[in-house]
């Protein structure tokens, strides 16, 4: 904060997931002679949230959108467009008249990261003729990395000031599966989890659109991603925070955004790098609460990968799901340049440290035992159970979108009826 009131210019700031940057550029709106705070964002998700912070706080915001003139303490615009010619010349006439005090751009590893399929992004080094001081912001940024952050911005030779990005309240594991079961296993995963959330909320990352709505269906619960209207979007989003439960998601749902109560966060399948592991399961405990992080893989999908060359990035995250020991020794080793393990903090150990490894396993077996005595009633004579079978029947209409209540819906047998009973009780 220091360094940022002091005006210095160019400023790299890497602090952890839930870390407080927001208050990095909202606190000297507030403290500074009126000017403007102009602040790069890079989903919409993430501006819709920032906007709601704002209107909290009372801070005078606005949304940059083509043809706005005025100006706020706080401008909002969107990555893909400020590296317009636009924008650039709203921005530049602010800086003519002294007025535009500084330009933050927000998870600015993206600039980098996200360039090959978001190519405006590109263009947000267009934002270094402005005379004014800039401030880069991320999670996720990296040392061996700060040359690709020095080129896609135009600022080498920037000031880099960093804390820990450890997450000492996230449990990392990694669960492997059948080739070919990976939605099957995610929902049993899904299913235990549901059980322990009792209001609050999880995350279930998918690699695609296609596999996020399959997952979503099998479970049940609303998903997300970059193809919905933004009105869809928004709803959806909003229904989930107020009520709690499962969302599917890809990476739209990956960056910046800050809700409360999410305890569970599983990747199905390998992440696309340790960079968007460490932001996507960095949505959960922002509050402090303990989070349980999974990356479900299927059997040969790391050695299938390995036939590749991968960035960096990438391997990064092999070398996480490959570890023989601690996983969080192998995330900050990348992520901060120097290797923070389980045992050296107090913290909830990963699967390679004991702990976490233990519990995970413990609670997996319970539900398959639980489930197994289920299963033993099916063998029952099904012609003296009818009226527990109509009565078992019903409760496909409480639960239309599950897979078992459908099943029970088309043909009432016992197995059916009990598949329902059992997904309604754990789920």
């Amino acid at each position: 904060m220091k360094a940022i009131l002091a005006g210095e210019t160019p400023l790299v700031i890497v602090l952890p997931t839930g870390g407080g940057k927001t208050l990095l550029f909202t606190a000297p709106a507030c403290l500074e002679d009126p000017g403007v705070t102009v602040v790069v964002v890079p989903f919409r998700a993430l501006i819709n949230d920032l906007k709601d912070r704002l209107k909290k706080a009372r801070i005078e915001h606005l949304e940059w959108r083509k043809g706005e003139v005025n100006p706020a303490a706080v401008v909002i615009v969107s990555a893909d467009f400020a590296g317009s010619w636009g924008f650039l010349t709203y921005a530049s006439l602010l800086d003519q008249k002294g007025l535009l005090r500084r330009v933050v751009v927000d998870e600015c590893h993206l600039t980098y990261t996200a360039s090959d399929y978001r190519p405006r992004l590109v263009q947000l080094k267009n934002l270094r003729t402005l005379s004014c001081q800039m401030v880069l912001l991320t999670a996720t940024q990296p040392p061996m990395l700060e040359n690709e952050l020095g080129k896609s911005m135009l600022v080498r030779g920037a000031r880099h000031i960093r804390a820990s990005t450890v997450r000492r309240n996230i449990r990392y594991m990694v669960q492997q599966c059948e080739r070919g079961k990976l939605i099957e296993t995610a929902v049993q995963i899904c299913r235990r989890q549901e059980r322990r959330l009792q209001g609050q909320k999880g995350v279930v990352y998918c690699r695609s659109r296609a596999q996020c709505e399959e997952a979503a269906e099998e479970l049940g619960c609303p998903f997300y991603h970059a193809g919905l209207l933004l009105d869809g979007r928004a709803d959806r989003l909003e229904r989930w925070v107020d009520r709690g439960g499962l969302i599917v998601a890809t990476s739209a749902l990956g960056t910046g955004v800050d809700y409360a109560g999410i305890v569970f966060v599983l990747h199905v399948g390998v992440p696309y790098g340790m960079i968007d592991f460490a932001q996507e399961s960095g949505r959960a405990g922002r509050a402090g609460e303990a989070v349980d992080s999974v990356i479900l893989v299927e059997d040969g999908e790391v050695e299938r990968r390995d036939g590749s060359l991968p960035r960096m990035d990438e391997s990064a995250m092999m070398a996480f799901i490959q570890a023989s020991e601690c996983r969080r020794k192998v995330m900050s080793g990348y992520l901060d340049g120097r290797e923070t393990a389980c045992l050296d903090i107090d913290c909830a150990a990963c699967d390679r440290c004991g702990e976490g490894v233990a519990e995970w396993h413990g609670a997996q077996r319970e539900y398959e035992d639980e489930w197994r005595k289920v299963r033993q009633v099916l063998d029952a004579d099904w012609s003296t159970s009818k009226p527990l079978a109509s009565k078992l029947s019903k409760l496909r209409l409480h639960f239309p979108n599950n897979q078992a209540s459908q099943a029970c819906q088309v043909k009432p047998t016992m197995t059916a009826c009990l598949a329902c009973l059992w997904t309604s009780l754990v789920g």
